[in-house]
């Protein structure tokens, strides 16, 4: 890959004639079976190493082990038996080169060495034992190949891609966007393959060095700072002149009824088609299973992914607007930050793909560089402990009658009902303590100072939503 550094991808659709499509097809087609031949090639290496002894031996040495040290020298032992097998990067990057020469018409070094890399990163996943199991690219699931650099192998230049005699003409609006972004340096290009509506059409990913352009200035209607706070399912947003509640999932529900309706269909078919891979309870037989698939359940799968990705298109156009009016709330956003992944493993794991908060979240930070916001992140243990341990100083320390009397209309226990008693509110005072954090701690000054209007503001908001 070319360097490290700021950049961004302007996606332009292709115009392809009938014989172009015909060749990208069978190029992405070869591509697919070279990275399948690569894949399966390290898989069958590594199956050879794992039936040794001595790696046996190593592995349930590691399982035992709990010193840092002691663990450095079996993984280094572990790293020479794979080197020993050829089952490093490098080793997988010079099988690539003998595939590719027998295809010099449909490919070149640059893809396959990029392939050879994603490869790796999975036969390297299954070493680490993150994962179990490899997955084969089958037929039509290669939608994307790419290059290194914008002087060899996939190109652009005066509006073509260019790629072993193809010259394909993008689709340009010509607008000020697109020619600001086409004005920098191009890093490389890849080449996309999408099934819509039925046909395929390609794109170009074109990624360039810099700063992305900004399409439209978003003024901020109040300028200061922003708290965040995040659930699974919706997020929490504070500031001193408004409070909102968005959720992160946002899909049409007409689709989502023909989605239910497409699934139960393909799912009475397989079972008719496939009696024998079934249980008398209706569970499926565990082992390897053949299963024969009629052309009505194709038909309807191809179906459903073509409400998949308009399901996806109307979610990014709608988080692009959400976004857009989040930013005038402020001009610094203060978030806590989470990590999903772990969420993801402690039995939340579809609503956490559900609701896709971090990729939201990392939409938002993007879209605040962009347009000169600052983003900050506190983490939620940090924010949590330093609320506590003001609560322990503040309850350790004597209170005379008239302090006491002056704290009654700023201090959140001298409410009627404490409003961390509901979900809601809890998160709303969450965001309320961000909208004062830092690095360094909780501005309580201004906690207090901005607490009245913080309980105007809740009221206002429980009274619309009622």
């Amino acid at each position: 890959m070319a360097e490290k550094g700021s950049y961004f991808v302007l996606t332009l659709p292709l115009d392809t004639k009938p014989w172009q499509e015909a060749i990208l097809n069978k190029r992405f087609e070869v591509n697919r079976k070279i990275y399948n031949a690569l894949l399966q090639g390290g898989f069958k290496r590594y199956c050879q190493m794992t039936q040794t002894r001595k790696y046996r031996e190593l592995i349930e040495k590691l399982d035992q082990t709990r010193e840092a040290a002691d663990r450095k020298k079996i993984y280094r032992e572990l790293d020479e038996m794979a080197a020993a097998y050829r089952l490093t990067k490098a080793e997988l990057s010079r099988d690539s080169t003998q595939y590719r020469q027998f295809f010099p018409e449909n490919t070149d070094a640059p893809i396959v060495q990029n392939l050879s890399a994603n490869a790796w990163k999975s036969l390297y996943s299954m070493m680490c034992r993150r994962s179990k199991t490899l997955h084969l690219k089958e037929e039509g699931q290669l939608n994307v190949l790419e290059g290194k650099s914008n002087k060899t192998s996939i190109r652009y230049a005066d509006g073509k891609i260019l790629w072993k005699k193809l010259e394909i003409p993008a689709v340009l609006k010509n607008s000020a966007y697109e020619q600001e972004a086409l004005s920098r340096e191009i890093r490389y290009c890849r080449l996309k393959q999408k099934e819509i509506r039925g046909k395929q059409r390609y794109f170009a990913d074109i990624v360039l060095k810099g700063q992305c352009p900004v399409r439209k200035v978003i003024p901020a209607a109040h300028p200061g700072t922003v708290g965040v706070a995040v659930t699974l399912k919706q997020f929490y947003l504070v500031s001193r002149y408004e409070i909102r509640v968005e959720e992160f999932t946002r899909y049409s529900e007409a689709l989502n009824v023909k989605r239910g309706e497409l699934i139960r269909k393909m799912e009475v078919s397989r079972r008719l088609n496939n009696p024998q891979n079934y249980e008398e309870n209706g569970r499926i037989r565990a082992g390897s299973l053949k299963w024969i698939y009629s052309k009505n359940y194709q038909k309807n799968r191809k179906r459903l992914r073509e409400i998949a990705r308009k399901q996806q298109a109307i979610r990014r156009e709608e988080r692009g607007k959400l976004i857009r009016s989040l930013l005038t709330m402020g001009d610094t956003f203060v978030v806590e930050q989470i990590d999903y992944r772990k969420l993801k493993e402690r039995h939340f794991g579809k609503p956490v793909e559900s609701s896709a908060a971090a990729g939201f979240l990392r939409e938002m930070e993007w879209k605040c560089s962009v347009q000169g916001r600052t983003w900050k992140s506190i983490e939620s243990g940090t924010l949590y402990k330093t609320w506590k341990d003001h609560e322990k100083e503040r309850t350790e320390q004597p209170i005379s009658q008239e302090s006491g009397e002056n704290q009654a209309h700023t201090h959140p226990d001298s409410q009627p009902e404490a409003i961390w008693n509901t979900e809601p509110d809890a998160c709303l005072h969450r965001a309320f303590l961000l909208m004062h954090a830092d690095q360094e701690g909780i501005d309580w000054q201004g906690y207090q100072r901005d607490w009245n209007d913080f309980v105007k503001l809740r009221q206002q908001f429980h009274g619309q939503t009622e």
